[in-house]
């Protein structure tokens, strides 16, 4: 048992002596596979000729380990020759790729501007796409000896394609960064000086800064490099300190230098048209050759120097614009102003004080006339809300503080104007008044009658002006009195629309408000049927009152207070009335009528004028007076 472990001891020590002796052999055989990889000979490297670099790099690891599974025993004496075997093979491949490197940096050491980057990308392209078929040939390298080092926390070791990636890094790109960063950013300059330029190099230089940015101290981060993927956040760090941070600098120098310069001489208008084709260009810039994650701090960038530091001549220029109704501008200026923390504050305000004024002034054009005539006054009103409503919606896009603006500067002028001025005492509520008695204009039976979708449009004008009155309670007591007038008299143009109106109101002050009105509408719908049933009973009981008789019972408490009429009824009447009132108590015991004579009105045929008839539609005052 001793002699054989003995022999078995010697064989081991044998198996990494003649690992190591034959390492130059197959160094020979890998060097020569390298020189086809990385010196632009890869149509050489055919299938049969990668699998045998492929072996040659297994044959000489794998002979260790082999020996190591034959022998459970002695595996840390195998475990040592193992390491031996793939250090030494490491450190051979480490070495060719930084000679062929630094031989690389030597070569385009000399270049300098746009030839530098051509050179500089043309050598990256080649070397990143060699370094990952090299890879491929040391994948079992990668997958034994590498990744027991890195698991064991050996941050002196990478895989091979990262080992590449850090050799470059170290041995050309920190020698030449500064160059190939000015470079990048004289060509990006010539661009948006408007000079044709390639920006495919510009982009491959790019991604070349993003690929080195591999975190050599982060093993898990090493598979991310032999992928290619670039959205890792430590990737962005090689990136983000040599070129990212000289580029913002930059852009903001070149734009501040330009929009002074165009200042001097060139308009407001025209600047923000400017700065709105620059903001583009460089959006279009970053999506085509920089790296995204430039985006948000370029956009910053831009809007510091473009706008922000010009806030205060976008505010000088906005009054200006909105006397001009020049909509377009305004829709420009916001898109602009928005962008920048409180850009928009005094805007709004402008705007408000703007809307109040031309409320104002459009209003005293017509005080006389439109203290007497409610549809005047409204149109008025209205002309002003909706020419700004326009202006907020499409060119401030309905932004809630240009919203409030509106809202503010409505109420300004619709609840005290040169109109309610002239009321005087009554100067608080007259918009309120005037606004019922355009709806009841609206409501009420006339020759010429809307449509009803024109009726439906015009009543939602009033909600519109309804929603800036302050003294609500005002409007309601006129507009109840007026559609109690309405529904008694039968002036009501459309039940439909009375119904409509009632519904906007209760959307916009709720059920208690619109409960009276709800419940006269209730009480003539009742009074027609309870009509209906009175004439049906008569002529069941063969009664003639010799009258056409129609009734309203109207709620106590519901509608407006009418004045009472003291006056002595004709015998016939009197009998018509009392015989409703007998039938009504037989259907509401307990219940009391009282009549409005005041409300109640009659047809009289006037016969004296033959030999025409005419009809007369008078007040009980009248009919008794007759």
């Amino acid at each position: 048992m001793a002699a054989m472990n003995g022999l078995h001891r010697t064989s081991a020590a044998a198996g990494v002596l003649t690992a190591s002796r034959n390492l130059d052999d197959v160094w020979l055989k890998l060097s020569e596979g390298l020189n086809t990889v990385y010196n632009g000979q890869l149509a050489d490297m055919n299938k049969e000729r990668y699998m045998s670099l492929y072996t040659e790099v297994y044959n000489y690891c794998a002979c260790v380990n082999t020996s190591a599974d034959q022998h459970h025993e002695h595996r840390s004496m195998q475990s040592h020759g193992a390491d031996l075997v793939g250090m030494e093979m490491y450190r051979k491949l480490e070495n060719y790729i930084r000679n062929h490197v630094v031989a690389k940096k030597e070569a385009m050491g000399s270049f300098r501007g746009e030839e530098l980057l051509i050179r500089y990308h043309e050598e990256w392209v080649n070397f990143r796409f060699s370094s990952q078929v090299m890879n491929g040939i040391f994948q079992y390298l990668n997958r034994h000896w590498i990744k027991r080092e890195l698991d064991e926390g050996n941050n002196e070791i990478y895989v091979t394609f990262t080992l590449a990636l850090m050799v470059w890094r170290q041995s050309l790109f920190m020698q030449l960064k500064d160059y190939v960063t000015d470079a990048l950013l004289d060509l990006i300059q010539r661009e948006r000086d408007g000079i044709k330029i390639s920006t495919t190099i510009i982009k491959g230089v790019i991604e070349s800064y993003v690929d080195l940015g591999i975190d050599e101290y982060e093993p898990s981060a090493q598979n991310t490099a032999i992928t290619g993927n670039a959205n890792s956040r430590d990737k962005l760090r090689v990136y983000k300190e040599h070129f990212e941070d000289r580029f913002i600098k930059k852009t903001e120098e070149y734009y501040s230098a330009e929009a002074s310069n165009f200042l001097q001489n060139g308009s407001v208008v025209e600047y923000m048209k400017k700065v709105e084709k620059r903001l583009d260009e460089e959006q279009n810039r970053c999506g085509n050759y920089i790296n995204e994650a430039t985006q948000i701090p370029l956009a910053k960038a831009l809007e510091k120097v473009l706008i922000q530091s010009r806030l205060e001549l976008f505010q000088n220029e906005f009054g200006g614009l909105l006397e001009q109704h020049k909509d377009e501008d305004l829709a420009r200026m916001y898109k602009l102003c928005e962008r920048v923390d409180r850009g928009l504050d005094e805007l709004r305000i402008a705007l408000e004080r703007h809307i109040a004024k031309e409320g104002h002034a459009e209003i005293d054009k017509v005080t006389e006339q439109a203290f007497n005539d409610p549809k005047l006054y409204v149109s008025t009103i209205l002309y002003v809300h909706q020419r700004y409503s326009k202006l907020v919606g499409e060119a401030f896009v309905n932004e809630p503080g240009f919203l409030q603006s509106l809202d503010k500067a409505a109420t300004n002028f619709i609840n005290k104007n040169s109109v309610t001025l002239k009321a005087e005492k009554h100067a608080a509520s007259k918009s309120s008044e005037l606004l019922a008695r355009h709806c009841d204009g609206l409501l009420r039976k006339s020759a010429k009658l809307p449509e009803e979708e024109e009726l439906e449009k015009m009543l939602d004008d009033v909600m519109i002006v309804f929603k800036y009155i302050e003294d609500k309670d005002v409007f309601s007591k006129h507009y109840t009195k007026m559609f109690s007038k309405r529904l008694i008299y039968d002036q009501s143009a459309s039940e439909d629309a009375e119904v409509s109106l009632i519904n906007k109101l209760k959307q916009n002050c709720g059920f208690e408000y619109t409960s009276k009105l709800t419940k006269m509408i209730t009480d003539m719908q009742l009074s027609k049927d309870l009509c209906g049933k009175f004439r049906s009973h008569c002529s069941d009981t063969g009664k003639d009152l010799g009258v056409d008789l129609n009734i309203l019972v109207l709620t106590s408490g519901t509608w407006p207070t009418m004045p009472p009429l003291q006056v002595q009824l004709p015998e016939k009447l009197n009998g018509c009335l009392e015989e409703f009132k007998a039938f009504y108590n037989q259907k509401h015991n307990g219940r009391k009528l009282n009549w409005i004579l005041s409300q109640s009105r009659g047809e009289v045929a006037a016969n004296c004028f033959k030999p025409k008839k005419y009809l007369f539609t008078v007040s009980f005052d009248q009919i008794f007076t007759i």
